[in-house]
């Protein structure tokens, strides 16, 4: 195949070599002007000055080398080659083998696409479940419970606050994403600017379903109930396999992999990538760089090239330019991803909604008696619930259950945390019938203990057979003394005072300390203050989660005031505005703090008031100020409206979620951000129930404040009027706004052609409305 390649290259190279030099220019000005393949034009710096070895090369670049052979003969044929076109496409024809040989039996490509869906369904239709007995399989379809999809950009940290947000706060997070979500028959659909995407990534958190939704597209497009007319062929393509091809394989190889035979028309397969869709499964777990140099990329579908090259070729479209992808990953590798993408939509698995959950326990158990008894235990209890967002925990905890109802035990009993049910989970996989269980459970766990230590100092969460063969019985005695060092280190003293007693030590270098949701209590924050008063080097403390309240907070200001901190982030802390002044003493002293992170806590007007007297201390150097969440309303607004005319180091300011605020509190907000002396640069008013009755406001300092840069409107209801008095403020010539986010799923086609023309005039402004 690869001499093919070679011959179909020169095949290109004669014919344009066989015309004359005018209708050369003919070629070039009609390839200039027209667009194959859905794939637009070769830039006209590029054509202008090739000659005929330039142009091939172009042809090949920018189509694939059978989709350069297909345009040449439609070009040819435009510009009335029409001896040209039919020699070009016989020697095609002929040199690409697709004439059957004498004595192959070639299945015609149409029948072929038929018994490759056979086989494609065949293989997704059933799923092995972990609980099943041997050789025991489950319909995929009979276990998939759909999971919520959204298409909307959630910086890091709103991703923070919604991981750690539970019960009633998690539930109203959910339903608000529920108007942004999307369906997987839509992720190639035309865009707001009629663009179809060619790349979706597809993220997602561990255990929330990201491969299952995959292969549930796989099913459903064998089925014929998805992409049935976009794509002929979809190939699904496991990162985590990929790791581990031991020799260099081509494209067109992997593709002959996932075939039922080898008599496949891999020409005519190839010769149609538009028809193509590649599912890459797990970029996260790709052990091999991705940094190489296009010059080294591979062009032809049958170069043989080590995986990380074939790979890198498809993300970054040299290779078949024309198919489409979807690409899986956990956010962690997301930047890596990027570096090989030129245009993609991402897209976000946010897990199940509650109705889902109730669906997926009635899957589940598939007896309704069961299902319901399960449920309503989980639903009565806040933690276990809001953990069943995530699937692979959902299915942790019906597993435990129903395994509790089988044995005939009360699910009352039951471990009412996700650690609890976890235990109970893994003893249920340990096999107690042998009458040295006893000594071999212990020997496992000890194991178990030991490969999870090595992975968390490592960072690493996959596993494969040779690392599980390194914990044998050497490593145990490892793992009893370190066993025996914690408990005896446990026995004297609590954690946190261990801590703390090394973060006292004089030699002790750390800049940031980091203690979410580790259960801290008022006298874990004594211990921290003693940390505070003789530490010189920690700049940031970060204890969102924990249970401090008031009195907590209070003690922890004794230690900022003696401290060197940059950053301190309290949210859900169970703060009310009670402990806001020795906050406010705080910002009013300490110059070095820049950063206070208050989210999810009930601060309330009365506490913003004290802060706002902090913020316009002459002392008070603070840059950023989040009170997401906060339960403000619009009486606080003057307050920090005065503050915008005064403090000039306040750069940031977070106000979303606080739905009470309103306009009434943006008009305020305002007349303080128009001031000459307010210095703001981000300002964040998502979810605070505005409507078009502020914009005309907003718009105000849209066109007259020279900081402004970043303002998030998102999930408020502005409708058109609102959207279109904005409109006027962004296209002030004095607007310096470079990124403007909203919620466009109510807008009306004329506010998307309204927002469309402001992008014309604004180059520089990044408009979000998804």
């Amino acid at each position: 195949m690869g001499n093919q390649s070679s011959r179909i290259i020169d095949l290109l190279l004669r014919a344009l070599d066989n015309i004359s030099q005018e209708d050369f220019k003919r070629f070039k000005d009609s390839l200039l002007h027209s667009d194959f393949k859905g794939r637009g034009n070769i830039s006209r710096c590029r054509l202008e000055n090739a000659d005929r070895i330039d142009t091939k090369n172009l042809l090949l670049e920018f189509y694939g080398r059978h989709a350069a052979a297909d345009v040449t003969i439609e070009v040819f044929t435009q510009i009335n080659l029409r001896d040209a076109a039919a020699k070009l496409r016989e020697e095609k024809e002929k040199d690409m083998d697709l004439k059957p040989k004498s004595g192959v039996n070639v299945i015609p490509e149409k029948d072929y696409r038929v018994k490759y869906r056979e086989r494609i369904l065949k293989q997704y239709q059933l799923m092995r479940d972990r609980n099943a007995r041997l050789g025991e399989m489950v319909g995929l379809n009979n276990r998939y419970t759909k999971l919520m999809i959204v298409t909307q950009y959630r910086p890091d940290k709103e991703r923070e606050h919604e991981i750690i947000a539970m019960g009633q706060t998690h539930s109203k997070i959910m339903n608000k994403h529920a108007h942004c979500a999307v369906t997987v028959d839509r992720l190639f659909k035309k865009d707001n600017g009629g663009r179809t995407p060619q790349t979706v990534v597809l993220l997602g958190a561990a255990g929330i379903g990201k491969t299952m939704t995959v292969k549930k597209i796989v099913l459903d497009w064998a089925a014929g109930k998805l992409y049935k007319k976009k794509f002929h062929y979809v190939f699904y393509i496991n990162c985590r396999e990929m790791n581990f091809i031991p020799k260099q394989g081509s494209l067109a190889d992997i593709i002959l992999k996932s075939c039922p035979n080898k008599n496949a028309p891999i020409e005519h397969i190839l010769a149609n990538p538009e028809k193509l869709l590649f599912i890459i499964d797990g970029f996260d777990e790709l052990r091999f760089s991705l940094d190489q140099p296009e010059s080294d990329l591979c062009f032809d579908p049958w170069e043989k090239q080590p995986a990380e090259i074939i790979l890198n070729s498809l993300f970054r479209r040299t290779v078949l330019p024309g198919s489409y992808l979807i690409i899986i990953t956990r956010p962690v590798a997301l930047e890596k991803l990027k570096q090989s993408l030129q245009c993609a939509l991402y897209t976000e698995i946010l897990g199940f909604s509650e109705e889902d959950r109730e669906e997926y326990f009635y899957r589940f158990f598939g007896n309704e008696k069961q299902a319901s008894e399960a449920f309503n235990f989980v639903r009565e209890n806040e933690i276990l619930f809001t953990m069943c967002f995530v699937p692979i925990v959902c299915w942790i905890i019906c597993t435990v259950l129903k395994q509790q109802m089988e044995r005939g035990e009360d699910l009352l009993q039951t471990s009412k945390t996700v650690t609890g049910v976890y235990m109970l989970f893994l003893f249920s996989l340990v096999d107690s019938s042998s009458s040295n269980s006893r000594l071999q459970i212990q020997a496992h766990m000890r194991r178990l203990c030991s490969l999870a230590a090595d992975g968390m100092w490592e960072q690493k969460i996959l596993f494969e057979q040779n690392d599980i063969k390194r914990f044998e019985d050497h490593k145990e005695e490892k793992f009893q003394r370190l066993s025996k060092q914690l408990r005896q280190e446990q026995q004297k003293q609590s954690p946190i005072y261990l801590l703390c007693q090394a973060l006292k030590a004089p030699n002790c270098k750390l800049e940031k300390l980091n203690l979410w949701s580790c259960k801290l209590t008022v006298a874990c924050c004594e211990d921290l203050t003693d940390v505070l008063r003789r530490n010189d080097s920690l700049r940031e403390l970060q204890l969102g989660d924990n249970a401090l309240g008031d009195s907590g907070a209070r003690v922890l200001c004794e230690g900022a005031n003696h401290a060197k901190l940059e950053r301190l982030g309290l949210w859900r802390c169970n703060l009310t505005g009670a402990c806001c002044g020795d906050l406010s003493a705080v910002l009013s002293t300490k110059q070095s703090l820049t950063e206070l992170e208050l989210g999810h806590n009930d601060v309330g007007d009365s506490g913003v008031r004290w802060l706002c007297e902090g913020l316009k201390h002459p002392n008070c150097k603070l840059q950023r100020l989040r009170l997401w969440w906060c339960q403000l309303t619009a009486s606080c607004c003057g307050d920090l409206a005065a503050v915008l005319r005064s403090n000039q180091s306040l750069a940031e300011l977070e106000l979303g979620g606080n739905e009470h605020l309103g306009d009434a509190g943006v008009q305020q907000l305002c007349e303080g951000l128009k001031h000459p002396n307010c210095k703001l640069q981000k300002l964040g008013l998502s979810g605070c129930d505005l409507t078009a009755g502020c914009c005309r406001e907003l718009s105000s300092v849209l066109s007259t404040s020279q900081t402004l840069t970043e303002l998030n409107l998102r999930d408020n209801q502005l409708g058109h009027s609102g959207v279109q008095l904005l409109c006027e403020g962004l296209q002030h010539p004095d607007c310096k706004l470079r990124r403007l986010r909203l919620s466009s799923h109510t807008f009306k086609e004329e506010t998307r052609t309204e927002l469309g023309a402001v992008r014309e005039i604004k180059a520089h402004l990044v408009i979000e409305s998804n």
